[in-house]
């Protein structure tokens, strides 16, 4: 994983600290509710084929990422 995906992970995980009162021990996906080993990737938070989209990325297990 790039410093970048690295700075948003660790950004992801004081987030749900601050919500939760403690982070998350391998990531927790906001779309099965699960935290659980789980492979990462980066996610365009737009598809990327819209033209003209954000480029914009955020983490998310490769699974869900690509069904």
């Amino acid at each position: 994983m790039n410093a970048s995906a690295q700075r948003k992970l660790a950004a992801l995980r004081a987030d749900y600290a601050a919500e939760v009162g403690r982070p998350f021990e391998h990531f927790f996906c906001p779309v099965l509710y699960r935290d659980e080993p789980a492979e990462l990737c980066q996610a365009h938070i737009v598809n990327a084929a819209f033209r003209g989209s954000t480029k914009r990325r955020t983490i998310q297990r490769a699974d869900v990422d690509h069904f």
